[in-house]
């Protein structure tokens, strides 16, 4: 799950017509990099909660081909924060997910992540970078 819905406050007059995940990182918005990394660790399907200017962010995206992704879309009338987004989805997950925010650039191995969280047999791996 890709969280977007966030309104970018903190980063006005950038967020005043853009939303955050489309602000630019070295020529590309944040979300092009987001997705990008996804799929460069195995992810084929993603879902994106939505809030601030959900039709750019669509527009943006659309349906995630181009990102070699499955996207579906999650529109929060009222933001949820980030366990009500997941919360929301619920029956969209059917295995273990990642929870990713969109305002950050990360380029850690989500494929460790995923094998020290097998490994372990936990409920839950959290990982701050």
């Amino acid at each position: 799950m890709v969280l977007a819905a966030g309104l970018g406050t903190r980063l006005r007059p950038l967020t005043d017509d853009t939303p955050k995940c489309l602000i630019p990182l070295a020529g590309h918005p944040l979300m092009d990099w987001t997705l990008g990394w996804l799929h460069d660790h195995g992810v084929t399907e993603c879902m994106i909660n939505l809030h601030y200017l959900p039709g750019k962010v669509r527009d943006f995206i659309g349906d995630g081909s181009r990102y070699g992704l499955r996207v579906h879309y999650s529109f929060e009338p009222e933001l949820l924060g980030t366990a009500g987004a997941v919360k929301n989805v619920e029956a969209f997950f059917d295995r273990p997910f990642f929870v990713i925010y969109s305002d950050n650039f990360s380029q850690w191995n989500l494929r460790k992540l995923v094998e020290s969280f097998e490994r372990n047999h936990t409920q839950a791996t959290v990982a701050v970078h």
